[in-house]
């Protein structure tokens, strides 16, 4: 029997809130720390050593996609993707590359597309030229693949499908090393899924060999993110990011590091939040001398300057700033730190951290938890792609839940700022 199709997300949680006020007269309370609680720690179902598990995470309604890019399922490092229920932690379905070839990296990226399809990219397929990249269009219920998308400027090293993230109907690709107009500055593209068919090709609007735009993108509604992370207009390598409209192509606004700096990778992290925010994580920033990462807030349209968010405990090589939204706040991994990696939880309007999630195995070191996070409605998943427990860097995810929407209304009251009170849509 087919998976059901997961519903796609809805966003009228809060009205109907607001009309519950209005008309039963509930009153709002003050709202209770966020706490998350660990429902199930996933472990790479064919562990091979180095398989990369948890590299890549992305929610599809009721279910979640993990991505192994180094697994060795048909050859060396062809990888694999793997569907699991979100509630229970069953493993529902494998996704395996379509066309395996040894370092294809298949699991690189992975795209619901809030209906019954998805797209998982494999950034390292040899189709054209070597390492140019290709993704697969899926069929959730039944698996099957219906549909390859294929970049329209092809480079050795291109890696199309870097990262893959639906844009309403269609799927954004992004090849960070693509050769576009003579110039290995990278590129974006807009897909029809269905039909494979090229809609939009987003350029980088100050190109230059070796800018990576498209190292990290994301999108709300008619707006997409587009990172730089080594464009050299401030600093060598000191990263940009860019705002277009989706529908056209326009570019719409820039963001630059505020304390920009050689080596930064301003881009690092990329997340809209909310629709008003964007959030812009530096990997390699410096924060109190310390080469820890930091992410800045800007207004998403204006693109205002608006405040830093610094990691608690600021330690070298962390690689704080990867960043996910997560409706009303901002997830920011910092997979290096404690030697382990760690992930925070901030609400980017205020600049508060608001929770810490901490590698469940105490000691557990080296495992990159916080590489990748993805969030959606009550639900967060964190990846850690070294994690030693089912393999030598097997990989693992881990599944957090906060409270349901139900906790909010209790004896009378209901609780508009209540952890489980969400509206989000699905993040990669």
């Amino acid at each position: 029997m087919g998976l059901p199709i997961p519903k796609s997300p809805k966003s009228h949680i809060r009205f109907i809130a607001a009309v519950a006020v209005i008309f039963l007269g509930l009153q709002p309370i003050p709202a209770d720390p966020i706490t998350f609680n660990l429902t199930h720690s996933i472990y790479n179902p064919n562990p091979s050593s180095g398989a990369s598990f948890g590299a890549r995470v992305a929610f599809a309604g009721d279910f979640v996609l993990i991505g192994a890019l180094l697994a060795d399922i048909d050859d060396d490092q062809d990888g694999a993707a793997y569907l699991y229920h979100a509630s229970t932690g069953e493993l529902v379905r494998t996704f395996k590359n379509p066309a395996p070839n040894q370092g294809d990296l298949f699991g690189s990226g992975l795209a619901w597309m809030g209906n019954e399809l998805v797209v998982i990219a494999a950034r390292g397929d040899d189709t054209g030229v070597a390492n140019s990249g290709r993704a697969f269009v899926f069929d959730i219920r039944s698996g099957n693949m219906i549909q390859t998308i294929e970049g329209p400027n092809p480079t050795n090293g291109g890696f199309f499908g870097h990262q893959v993230y639906p844009f309403g109907e269609n799927v954004l690709v992004a090849a960070p090393n693509d050769s576009v107009d003579g110039v290995e500055t990278g590129g974006v593209y807009l897909f029809d899924p269905r039909t494979g068919s090229l809609l939009h090709e987003f350029k980088d609007p100050n190109p230059a060999d070796g800018n990576e735009f498209g190292w990290n993108i994301d999108s709300f509604e008619d707006y997409v993110l587009i990172a730089a992370d080594r464009d050299d207009s401030l600093r060598e390598d000191g990263g940009v990011a860019y705002l277009f409209r989706g529908s056209d192509g326009a570019l719409l606004q820039t963001y630059q590091n505020p304390f920009p700096g050689t080596g930064d990778r301003f881009g690092m992290g990329t997340a809209i939040v909310d629709g008003k925010t964007a959030v812009i994580g530096a990997g390699m920033d410096y924060v109190n001398n310390t080469r820890s990462g930091a992410a800045f807030v800007f207004d998403l349209l204006s693109g205002v300057y608006q405040r830093p968010l610094y990691p608690p405990s600021p330690q070298s090589g962390s690689l704080f700033g990867v960043a996910a939204p997560y409706n009303e706040f901002v997830i920011l991994g910092a997979q290096q730190e404690n030697n382990g990696g760690r992930a925070y939880l901030f609400n980017p309007l205020s600049g508060e951290r608001v929770y810490n999630f901490v590698d469940p195995v105490p000691g557990n070191g080296g495992i990159q938890y916080g590489a990748r996070t993805a969030g959606y409605r009550n639900k967060v998943i964190v990846g850690a792609f070294a994690d030693d427990t089912a393999g030598s860097n097997a990989g693992a995810a881990f599944l957090y839940e906060t409270p349901s929407v139900a906790t909010c209304v209790q004896s009378g009251t209901m609780d508009f700022q209540c952890a489980g009170f969400f509206s989000g849509t699905p993040t990669t």
